[in-house]
C-alpha cells in the first residue's frame, strides 16, 4: 500500500494527541515522530540515556555496526521516561505479528478518516522532511535518521556510549530542536 509523508500540521497535530493518549501506544508514535520505528524500539536496551543532560535514546545496530545511532528527544520526554519500558516490550512482542505499529496506525485512521495512507512510516518520513526544512547538513540528517553515510565517527571509535557528551549530541540536539520547532512550540 503507498502510503503519504506525514505534513508538517499532521506531525503536531499526532504530537499532541500523543499528550491525549498518555499511554505505550503514545510513546511510540513520539519516537516515530523523531524517526524511530518499532523495531528499533524494540531494540533500545537502556533507558538511561533519557536522564542525561541532552535526553536521548541509543539505537542498537540494525543492518551494520556503523549505524548505531542516538535519536535526541527534544519533546514528550516525560511522556517517554513513563512509558518507554512498556513500549519497547510492547513492540518487542508485536514485532513477529504486525511489526509493532497496527495499533498506532489505526489510531491514526481514527484521526484522519478516509486516509488510511497515514502510518507510522509517514511519521518517519515526515522527520526526515522536518530535518531537510530547516536546512539541517546531510550528515547530521543521516546521523540522526540512521542512515548510511551519517557522521558515525564517534560511535566506531567509542561505541555509542562515547556520545553521550561529545559535541555530536549537542549538534544532534540542535538540529532536533530547530526540525522539530513546531511540535515544540505546540507542546509548550
Amino acid at each position: 500500500q503507498a502510503r503519504k509523508t506525514a505534513s508538517q500540521t499532521q506531525m503536531v497535530e499526532v504530537a499532541q494527541k500523543c499528550i491525549e493518549w498518555n499511554d505505550p501506544i503514545a510513546c511510540i508514535a513520539l519516537l516515530g515522530l523523531n524517526g524511530m520505528i518499532p523495531s528499533e524500539i524494540a531494540k533500545i536496551e537502556t533507558t538511561s540515556p533519557l536522564e542525561s543532560g541532552i535526553p536521548h535514546l541509543i539505537v542498537p545496530p540494525a543492518k551494520t555496526v556503523e549505524r548505531n545511532r542516538a535519536v535526541v528527544t527534544v519533546f514528550g520526554v516525560d511522556l517517554l521516561w513513563e512509558f518507554l519500558d512498556e513500549a519497547i516490550a510492547y513492540c518487542k512482542e508485536k514485532s513477529k505479528a504486525e511489526g509493532g505499529s497496527a495499533t498506532l496506525n489505526k489510531r491514526l485512521r481514527q484521526i484522519y478518516k478516509g486516509d488510511d495512507k497515514i502510518t507510522l512510516y509517514s511519521l518517519r518520513h515526515g522527520c526526515r522532511n522536518a530535518y531537510v526544512r530547516s536546512g539541517a547538513s546531510t550528515p547530521i540528517m543521516q546521523a540522526a535518521l540512521g542512515w548510511a553515510g551519517g557522521d558515525q565517527g564517534m560511535h566506531l571509535r567509542y561505541g555509542s556510549e562515547g556520545i553521550a557528551d561529545s559535541e555530536f549530541l549537542a549538534a544532534l540536539e540542535q538540529a532536533a530542536r530547530t526540525a522539530h520547532k513546531p511540535i515544540i512550540d505546540a507542546l509548550a
